[in-house]
């Protein structure tokens, strides 16, 4: 059985290292824009992978990628511009796929394309879209809590950033980091999907555990549409990124802003806006800016409202994803290629529900999964509840 990878960066090849562990028969074919990458990652892994190049907007070069696997692990974002021409190529194919999108606009345009649904279905294709670890995990946290509840109403979904992180963002990620922060946004309203003004609608958030709040706010992740989608009965879901105090927030809006700030590549420079950010960045030109403060927690807060035996509750889980802290630096590995890779595993056993256009939340059993990707990583799952009122008469 051979797999293709797409993308050779910290998630790609992250996940190509944890899913060789999982099934060392397994052969890879790892793709990159750049094919000295892919072809590193290969080296790395052993006889049994190879590396090559690839467009992903090129039907030649993705056609002849694809050629002859039998599963595809899509990790090279930014996927509001990289996703469909991939996972239409899947569906013709019939080929087993799974991506980490978490763009919330293309998560919609998928999710409601019933042709691309009709020609997986026809094809007996699984497509499994946003996978990783936020939307994904975070999926499969709200699940379990919904079923938890008697009634669930509103999903409360709050990314946990200390500025400092953004240090390793590549282009693609600071790119992705931009468009989920900038314009409108897409949340669940009274039960409609809406679009929203991003980078508004403050709230403070205290995480299980901590003993300070941090201003949170409101941001484009595919959570919102996934979880309204598969659970229309939720009258709100929101999604909300804070970077841990005030300074924090107010200096990504900066970024944003020197970001959107020119279109295309800047004359005489042969860089894009963002490229050059990134560079800074790295550079540490930005160190002092990007200087961390408040809550001391990387993650991801799931809160799931509603009701119990009559009593309003809401159960919250936060997933530390620096949660186990003994573990040395160079044995870390990153969340989402950890959870990528799992996904992928299940989906090769054939333990998934369904074909066609699927989500997490709905195919696959999430107590093995989040069991799974608990123990395979350094993510700590925190949780508590509050209730929040008197029970109803």
């Amino acid at each position: 059985m051979r797999t293709l990878i797409l993308g050779a960066g910290g998630v790609g090849s992250g996940a190509a290292r944890h899913l060789s562990a999982l099934r060392p028969d397994l052969d890879l074919r790892i793709a990159d824009l750049y094919e000295e990458a892919a072809q590193r990652v290969a080296a790395e892994l052993g006889p049994r992978a190879e590396g090559i190049a690839v467009d992903l907007h090129d039907p030649a070069s993705l056609a002849a990628a694809l050629d002859g696997v039998d599963a595809v692990l899509h990790t090279a974002g930014p996927f509001y511009r990289n996703a469909r021409p991939v996972l239409e190529a899947a569906a013709e194919r019939g080929i087993a796929y799974l991506d980490i999108d978490d763009d919330d606009d293309m998560l919609l345009s998928l999710l409601g394309d019933e042709e691309l649904r009709g020609r997986a279905e026809e094809s007996g294709a699984r497509l499994v879209v946003g996978a990783g670890t936020t939307p994904g995990m975070s999926n499969l946290v709200a699940r379990r809590s919904i079923d938890a509840l008697d009634e669930a109403q509103d999903v409360q979904i709050t990314m946990l950033l200390p500025l400092a992180v953004a240090k390793r963002f590549s282009p693609a990620v600071l790119d992705h980091m931009v468009h989920i922060s900038t314009g409108e946004v897409l949340a669940q309203r009274d039960g409609e999907i809406t679009p929203i003004p991003a980078y508004a609608e403050p709230r403070e958030v205290t995480p299980p555990g901590a003993q300070q709040s941090a201003p949170a706010l409101t941001a484009g992740h595919g959570e919102t549409v996934m979880l309204a989608r598969s659970f229309p009965h939720l009258q709100e879901v929101t999604v909300r990124l804070s970077w841990l105090g005030e300074q924090g927030n107010a200096t990504w809006r900066m970024i944003t802003a020197i970001a959107r700030g020119a279109e295309g590549e800047i004359e005489g420079l042969g860089a894009t806006a963002t490229q050059v950010l990134v560079h800074l960045i790295r550079a540490g030109a930005l160190d002092e800016l990007l200087a961390s403060e408040g809550v001391p927690t990387v993650g991801t807060l799931v809160e799931v409202q509603g009701l119990r035996n009559g009593q309003p509750v809401r159960l919250r889980t936060l997933m530390d994803l620096l949660g186990k802290r003994d573990v040395p630096p160079e044995m870390r590995q990153d969340p989402t290629a950890v959870a990528a890779a799992i996904g992928l595993d299940a989906l090769l056993d054939g333990r998934v529900t369904g074909t066609g256009v699927l989500t997490p939340e709905l195919c696959f059993d999430a107590e093995d999964l989040l069991r799974r990707f608990e123990a395979d990583s350094t993510v700590l799952f925190v949780e508590d509840e509050i209730v929040e009122g008197p029970a109803a008469q």
